[in-house]
């Protein structure tokens, strides 16, 4: 065993001794550019073996010193020598390769050279020099290579551009005319050397822009040709337009136009960046697209606006002459829609602007003659003002059907709900009803024959006759008869009113009574407050449910009542020309039998508008001065404004007052009268 180790021992120091022979030796050969390259690659190849064959036996006595036990040598001189060998090697055979490989790119056809796997070449042996550059000492070999490799690596933006697949005829007139001015051709025969000879390379930069150009043509191209393609695929979505109705089942619509209309938006602002003749053309047609796409939606909203008006048989009658302009636009949009649903491309539309232009002409000039038409029947019945024009419509169109009128009618009235007829089907009306089912007959039936706006101008007029007659007869009835008695059998708006009147009446007695007796108006506050206690008992008593809302409406009012003449005792007045008493809203009838309400100086006329059992506002302090301010602007003519913050009671309040006067109070929102 001691003498195999000692065997071994003497072998590693044997070959050892030969590396650091070659290692001594290295150092001073294959890096001297006189040697010849083959010479040099066939000598370094025998080195590379010899290196080898050291490698295998280092390999096999580190497996005799792992097997008997002994430390494992390194023989970091011998991988030394490998590294240095494979970059010696390296730089020989690269050497060699580019020259090769230059001389065939130089020598080969033009119009073969691959731009790619000379930019991949370069590349690579750029690499290797660097490698090369850190691992090598200083050699002239070493600066060759990188000569050759970095001056051709300088020509070859000038040769990416020169084989740019994008540079057209005309790019090529301009780099042999406007830059080379030199005429030539490029043909089978024609190689990089040709190129070269007429030093291209001084040229670098402006060939290079023309490559740009050209690189930057062929991208707008592709992305207009790219926009063209998805232009002549660019589809409408038509769906059939009231499929549930077999008159109009063949009959399409478009749809899904926000889609459509951000395609063409894309379109153009894409093409706003392409210039040229072929994308001036394209974006001529888009924008008609556009434009006829924006002409044929309107087109298309008012030909279903108007076909649902001009289905009606009346209408038709009564616009005769718009009939016939609707009719021909209504068969050739039905005509082209048709068409559309079956030929769907957009760019196919293209020339149904003059068309859709003249539709939409047409069908304005319907719809102003519409508007005239609603305006004439509006100014016959004003409160036709309160209703929308498809409401309005709705009406026209339906007149001899009484329910579509009925449907509409509390829009027209405050407190009409349905209009009460001697018997069902009859063509006439005798009395109104309010929400809460109360009945209020007419002075005189009204005939329903006549056109909707008559008629209904005189249920207004039945209305406001029929509220006066009942006002009058319900002052009588209520100086004859007990006072339960006449709150269960009054309408819920004559009790409210003449219950005004009389408390009116009342306190200005007691008022002008306190110069003889200073109690008067203590006792009118006792009387008052005993009838609220009797108020009291019977809301708590059987009653219906529109009885029940009447007395509790007049509680609510009689209740501001009392706290006035309490107010008007405490102040010890004794003139109903105090301001205390004036301030207050008060109620009248003249001569003739009409109700008058007066506040301070103003005096106003009570308009009898039915306002069925609503209930009443809680009044305060504040809206009395709300009041006495609007009372006082429409009795010189002003409107009033009430501002304050939300929620405060702006509205109620002037509602409130309206219903006091028996008025139409419009406060829906948005709500405009010309």
């Amino acid at each position: 065993m001691q003498k195999k180790e000692q065997n071994l021992n003497l072998i590693d120091l044997q070959e050892m001794s030969n590396i650091s022979l070659f290692l001594n030796w290295r150092n001073k050969k294959y890096i001297d550019a006189g040697l010849s390259l083959e010479q040099a690659i066939k000598e370094l190849g025998e080195c590379d073996e010899q290196c080898k064959k050291l490698e295998a036996d280092a390999k096999k006595y580190r497996h005799y010193e792992s097997t008997l036990g002994l430390p494992t040598s390194q023989f970091q001189s011998l991988e030394d020598l490998r590294n240095d060998l494979n970059l010696r090697y390296s730089m020989w055979k690269s050497t060699k390769e580019w020259i090769e490989l230059t001389q065939s790119w130089i020598d080969g056809k033009f119009i073969d050279i691959n731009t790619d796997e000379i930019k991949a070449k370069g590349e690579y042996y750029t690499k290797i020099v660097n490698r090369c550059s850190k691992g090598l000492p200083a050699n002239q070999v070493l600066d060759e290579l990188k000569d050759k490799v970095f001056s051709f690596k300088d020509t070859m933006p000038v040769v990416l551009a020169l084989r740019n697949k994008n540079l057209k005829d005309y790019h090529w007139v301009q780099i042999k005319q406007e830059i080379l001015k030199q005429d030539f051709e490029i043909t089978e025969t024609f190689t990089l050397r040709n190129l070269m000879d007429m030093k291209v390379g001084i040229y670098q930069e402006q060939i290079q822009e023309v490559a740009t150009q050209a690189t930057q043509e062929a991208v707008l191209d592709a992305q207009f040709n790219d926009i063209e393609q998805k232009w002549k695929a660019l589809e409408f979505t038509c769906v059939n337009y009231k499929p549930e109705n077999l008159r109009n089942k063949e009959v399409y619509v478009l749809t899904e136009i926000d889609e459509l209309q951000a395609a063409l938006d894309d379109f153009l602002a894409s093409l706003n960046n392409i210039l040229g003749k072929r994308a001036e053309k394209l974006q001529k047609d888009v924008l008609i697209a556009q434009e006829t796409l924006d002409d044929w939606l309107q087109v298309q909203k008012n030909w279903i606006y108007l076909e649902n008006i001009f289905a009606s048989q009346d209408i038709k009658t009564k616009l005769k002459e718009e009939n016939a302009l609707f009719e021909n636009v209504d068969k050739q949009f039905k005509a082209i829609m048709k068409k559309t649903n079956s030929q769907k491309q957009v760019h196919r539309a293209s020339g149904l602007l003059d068309k859709f232009r003249e539709y939409k002409e047409t069908l304005n000039r319907i719809q102003k003659a519409l508007e005239s038409y609603l305006e004439e029947k509006r100014m016959a019945f004003p409160r036709f003002y309160f209703l929308s024009n498809d409401e309005l419509l709705e009406i026209l169109a339906k007149s001899q059907d009484f329910d579509a009128i009925q449907r509409n009618l509390k829009k027209c009235f405050e407190a009409i709900y349905r209009l009460e007829q001697p018997e069902e089907g009859a063509r006439s009306v005798n009395g109104m009803i309010s929400p809460e089912g109360e009945k209020i007959p007419f002075v005189k039936g009204v005939s329903t024959k006549e056109e909707v706006e008559l008629w209904l101008m005189k249920v207004q007029d039945q209305m406001i006759e029929s509220l006066k007659k009942r006002m009058k007869q319900g002052k009588v009835e209520s100086e004859t008869q007990e006072r339960n008695h006449w709150l269960l059998n009054q309408p819920a708006q004559v009790v409210a009113t003449i219950s005004n009147l009389i408390w009116t009446y009342d306190t200005e007695q007691a008022i002008n009574s306190m110069t003889d007796d200073s109690t008067a108006l203590s006792k009118h506050y006792n009387l008052l407050y005993e009838s609220l206690n009797g108020l009291t008992a019977l809301v708590r008593g059987t009653l219906t449910p529109l009885q029940h809302k009447v007395i509790v409406a007049l509680i609510t009012q009689d209740v501001h009542a009392r706290d006035i003449v309490d107010a008007l005792t405490d102040e010890n007045v004794s003139s109903i020309s105090e301001f205390s008493w004036q301030q207050q809203l008060r109620y009248y009838m003249d001569e003739n039998d009409l109700i008058i309400v007066r506040q301070v100086n103003a005096k106003l006329n009570y308009g009898y508008e039915y306002l069925g059992a609503t209930t009443r506002l809680v009044i305060t302090n504040l809206t009395d001065r709300c009041w006495m301010t609007i009372t006082g602007a429409l009795n010189i003519k002003l409107g009033a404004a009430p501002a304050g913050p939300a929620g405060t009671g702006k509205t109620e309040s002037s509602e409130g007052l309206g219903q006091s006067f028996g008025n139409v109070l419009c406060c829906v929102q948005l709500f405009r009268l010309n």
